[in-house]
């Protein structure tokens, strides 16, 4: 295992000229000079597309078979950015009266780039023009050929140039500008194609008009995951504000529908409209997603959009799965920690793979190789992923006597190999990427812009890092440390997440890390260290979001408990006059979801289902006097549990498809008085009851679907479920029925 240690973004003194911003914004001044920057980046017009080396001569180009009727053909591919790119080109085109048709490849059938055989049906169909959008720059041969035939080629892309250019008309990419760091150097295929567009209204008399496409451009910016610096910055700024405009596209509104109520932002784009754009190139074809982009027909992209939302769960599913998979395999292998992980199964889905490596990679910290097995029963095609330090494609090239194809970068590479050379490939590999563990740090240092403290958290540090957005590669969102902080208890979300609440100078709060349900059993309450957090505004106020814990002290004894216990237990029963308290909270569940706020007295009206539950709200609240004010009739009935879930979900699952129903864990367990854990299992079994279906696990939330109902149910996750709320019962028995004495001694 590899040390971890976190370290400032950038040790230098900040200088004076950030003094004066610091005065009335700290926050920002400190952020803005972790990155480097001594001002805020303007909101610049957009650089000349002329500045493009080439784009003058395509534009005039296509603009010439615009007038003359020539029929051309946009040549896209099938990620996000493919698909945008296609997408802008072919509204753009259309809309200047062109005669134009689009085609996106196979991933399976034809694969990236260009393809002879299908330049050669479209100059069999009459086409005179080939416009590529996210590839042809490595396609010397097709466009060769496509020449031979007949045809002119424009080329947009912006994937790095080989030594030799191919012979096309014109060849428009970022990398051929002379300035490394022009404002147009960062920008993806999608907006490569954009700027020839813009120039094509400038010759049209019509500038300014092409700027509706910016919602597109947008979508693949930021799926492309390129720097969202210069021109690109500017780009998804003004793409985001049409999303939330009337402009919206018809098919782009309806994968937003579902968002209505949350900010649309750039990391609504990265992790949810993104991925059902790329489940159709993934599990289908990407000429759907191209599809909803473009079409006008309500009907048919309430169809598409449905198929869209199946796709993305299935992807989903089939993710799910094979991780699953690759955890057991390496588990029964002896994998070791810190080794390469390089794995097959001949059933593995080839549009998955590499989102599976993928997460192993953010796991394990190592490199990932995927493979399965083509239709043939011949071939591993596979995905490979890797940390920083690593590089792919470097190393596929060191084994490529054993491979048939490989392409890639970095972090990131596709090969393809013949099955009976895996064993001889992956012996190859494993030496190959050991030899580049022996370069890497052993330690691994996660930077942060600032250190920070709970008592600092407010509206106004939330508007100042905001300032910032959108954030991306060369602009990361922000990332706090917090110091001697005290985990007061842990809690698994839907088998995959951990939820924290922590404790710092005396001010509690609880926060979410993402796919950490495994290091539940390394934090336990009472440990103290340093946390590293990204805060996230949702909702009118600032979350926190845990990217690592560094432990400094192991649990040890606890200092006295400083709180006052008040007894009011049965109160109504025997006619008492509850008193009111200043500056109090009152918990009491099945009267909605209010998070915790600082009091000095904490009032339980109802009984909580958990130590952990009390020891959050005591945390959470700050509070030094805790009142209890329940009687046996607050405790609720453990047999009612399943019918009061299926009560709270009937509004859910009201919802018409594709966007179905939702429910939020925490919101539900505070609805019902019980813990997060035990709903979860009850949704568990009303899914082996056939109920419903539990579709998706995103973050907190669950996405439903209604069920037919009278399934056989699962013996095991009753007695799991019973387990539970007999837990849950006798707790809030102890705290009704003991004596305060022992109720403090069992808090200490």
């Amino acid at each position: 295992m590899r040390e971890v240690r976190f370290q400032l973004r950038n040790l230098r003194p900040m200088p004076v000229e950030l003094q004066e911003l610091a005065g009335s914004k700290p926050y920002l001044a400190q952020l803005l000079w972790q990155r480097g920057w001594t001002e805020l980046p303007p909101e610049a017009e957009l650089s000349s597309p002329l500045d493009l080396p080439q784009l003058e001569t395509g534009a005039r180009l296509v603009w010439q078979a615009i007038e003359t009727g020539q029929p051309i053909l946009v040549y896209g591919d099938y990620d996000v950015d493919g698909v945008t790119a296609t997408a802008v080109l072919y509204r753009a085109l259309h809309a200047l009266g062109a005669k134009v048709e689009y085609h996106v490849p196979d991933r399976f059938e034809e694969g990236y780039g260009l393809n002879k055989e299908r330049l050669e049906q479209a100059a069999a169909a009459g086409i005179q023009l080939v416009l590529t959008c996210d590839c042809g720059v490595s396609n010397e041969e097709e466009v060769r050929r496509a020449r031979e035939l007949g045809l002119k080629v424009v080329i947009t892309d912006h994937h790095l140039p080989p030594e030799r250019l191919p012979a096309a008309e014109a060849v428009i990419n970022p990398h051929l500008l002379a300035q490394p760091a022009h404002p147009a150097a960062w920008l993806s295929g999608v907006g490569v194609a954009y700027y020839l567009v813009r120039q094509l209204y400038q010759l049209a008399g019509r500038a300014g008009q092409e700027r509706e496409l910016e919602q597109l451009v947008a979508l693949g910016l930021v799926a492309d995951v390129v720097p969202l610096l210069g021109d690109n910055r500017t780009l998804v700024k003004r793409g985001l504000q049409l999303l939330q405009s009337d402009q919206v596209y018809p098919g782009l509104g309806l994968l937003l529908a579902r968002y209505r109520q949350e900010e649309i932002d750039e990391e609504l784009i990265a992790f949810q409209l993104a991925p059902r754009l790329n489940a159709a190139g993934r599990l289908d074809h990407a000429r759907l997603a191209v599809e909803l982009l473009i079409g006008r027909d309500e009907t048919r992209l309430d169809e598409i959009a449905r198929r869209l939302e199946l796709l993305n769960r299935q992807r989903k599913a089939i993710g799910d799965e094979m991780g699953q998979e690759a955890e057991e395999l390496l588990r029964l292998r002896g994998w070791q920690p810190g080794e390469p992980i390089l794995l097959w199964q001949p059933h593995w889905h080839h549009g998955v793979l590499g989102i599976v490596a993928g997460r192993l990679c953010e796991k394990y910290r190592v490199p990932v190789l995927l493979a399965g097995l083509k239709e043939d029963g011949e071939t591993l095609t596979g995905s490979a992923r890797a940390p920083a330090g690593y590089h792919c494609r470097e190393a596929l090239q060191q084994a490529e006597v054993h491979l048939q194809k490989y392409g890639g970068h970095a972090e990131a590479a596709g090969f393809s190999l013949p099955r009976l050379n895996w064993e001889a490939f992956t012996t190859t590999l494993k030496s190959v990427l050991m030899q580049q563990q022996q370069n890497l740090p052993t330690t691994t240092t996660l930077l942060y812009d600032l250190p920070f403290n709970l008592t600092e958290l407010s509206p106004e540090l939330a508007r100042e890092w905001q300032e910032l957005k959108p954030f991306g590669p060369g602009n990361p969102p922000p990332v706090f440390l917090l110091e001697g902080v005290e985990i007061v208890s842990t809690q698994v979300l839907a088998q995959r997440h951990l939820k924290l609440t922590i404790r710092q100078q005396g001010i509690g709060q609880t926060l979410n890390w993402w796919l950490a349900a495994e290091r539940a059993e390394q934090i336990v309450p009472g440990t103290r260290g340093d946390l590293l957090v990204q805060p996230v505004w949702q909702k009118e106020s600032t979350q926190l979001i845990c990217l690592d814990f560094l432990a400094r002290t192991l649990p040890g004894p606890q200092p006295a408990l400083n709180l006052v216990i008040e007894d009011w237990r049965n109160w109504r029963e025997e006619g008492r006059q509850l008193p009111l308290w200043q500056e109090s909270w009152y918990y009491q569940w099945g009267e909605g979801y209010t998070p915790p706020v600082r009091a000095e007295t904490l009032v339980l009206l109802k009984p909580p289902p958990s130590e952990r539950q009390l020891r959050e709200m005591l945390a959470l609240t700050g509070a030094r006097r805790l009142v209890l004010a329940f009687g046996r009739a607050d405790l609720g009935r453990a047999d009612d549990f399943l019918q009061n879930l299926l009560a709270l979900l009937k509004h859910n699952l009201a919802l018409l498809p594709p966007f179905l129903g939702r429910i939020n864990l925490e919101e539900a367990a505070a609805r019902l008085g019980e813990t997060v854990e035990t709903v979860f299992l009850g949704l568990q079994v009303l899914q082996a009851r056939h109920f419903l279906q539990i579709l998706e696990v995103e973050e907190e939330e669950l996405i439903l679907q209604k069920g037919p109902g009278k399934g056989p149910g699962d013996r095991k996750l009753e007695a799991g479920l019973l387990a539970a709320l007999q837990e849950s019962t006798a707790f809030r028995r102890f705290l009704l029925e003991k004596e305060l004495d022992r109720i403090k001694l069992y808090l200490h």
